[in-house]
This record gives structure tokens, sequence and C-alpha cells, in this order.
């Protein structure tokens, strides 16, 4: 279980943002982005249990900029606690940022993408080919999915 020693508040990047560490101390990256929907409590929750599964998660709360999300990236690859890659999830509103920032930003920085319940995202299938990363879309774990 993740106790609140495991979690640490993370400045550097701007309001809304915590790192949740595992339990065994260490494990691959992964930031975690939630929609400006999701409630800051339930982003915590995702987290803590990414971070039960042994990921070190950056989660970040509110609609990042492109920037911002390499930003993230670039602090995970940097901890002492992560091995391995870095995965980017990305829920709802949060995706085309994510891609954006896959493509753009820090191309060499994630190991895969996934995208929950993006309506749209999954358009521009040669932007999606040129990516340097594999990217996953997860649809229909929304109750009203709008296009």
């Amino acid at each position: 279980m993740n106790s609140n020693s495991d979690r640490e508040a993370d400045t550097s990047g701007g309001a809304g943002e915590n790192l949740f560490l595992p339990e065994g101390g260490s494990g691959p990256g992964l930031v975690l982005l939630a929609d400006t929907g999701t409630s800051e409590s339930s982003v915590h929750a995702r987290a803590s249990l990414f971070a039960e599964e042994g990921y070190v998660v950056f989660a970040v709360h509110g609609a990042p900029a492109p920037r911002d999300i390499a930003n993230a990236a670039e602090g995970l690859a940097g901890r002492r606690e992560t091995s391995g890659g870095i995965v980017c999830v990305a829920h709802g509103d949060t995706a085309h940022s994510a891609l954006e920032a896959a493509a753009l930003e820090a191309a060499d920085s994630f190991s895969a993408l996934v995208i929950f319940d993006a309506p749209g995202a999954a358009t521009g299938t040669a932007a999606l080919a040129a990516l340097p990363c594999p990217v996953v879309f997860q649809f229909g774990t929304m109750d009203d999915v709008t296009t």
C-alpha cells in the first residue's frame, strides 16, 4: 500500500502535481494525466493504485501544456527511484497534449502512451504513425462519451 510517507509533493511543475512512490522504493516511471473534470482526490487515488503496482507516478491534474508533460517525463527520468522506461497515461481532454508532447517536446522520453476516452484523439493516422513510441487507445470506459 502507498502510505503518506510514500507520496511527496512536487512543487517544481506547478499546482496539482504529486509524486507517488511504490512500496519497493523504485520502479518504472508513469506520468499520469487526468482530465479537467476529474477531482483531485480521484487523481490521487488512481496514482496510488499505480504506485501499489510498482510504478513511480507523477500525477498531473488539470490541463497541462505539452512542455509541462515533457518536463514531468524529464523529471521522472532524472529521479533515482525511476528504473526502466517512462509511460504516459492520459485521460480525456489531456490526450491531445500528451500526443503533442510525445511528437514534439518529449520525443525520446516515453516508452509508450496509453490514452483513455479521448474522442477525436485517434485521428490523423499519419501523425500517429510518426510518433517515436507505441500508442494504445482505450475507448468505452466513460458512461457518456460525445464526439
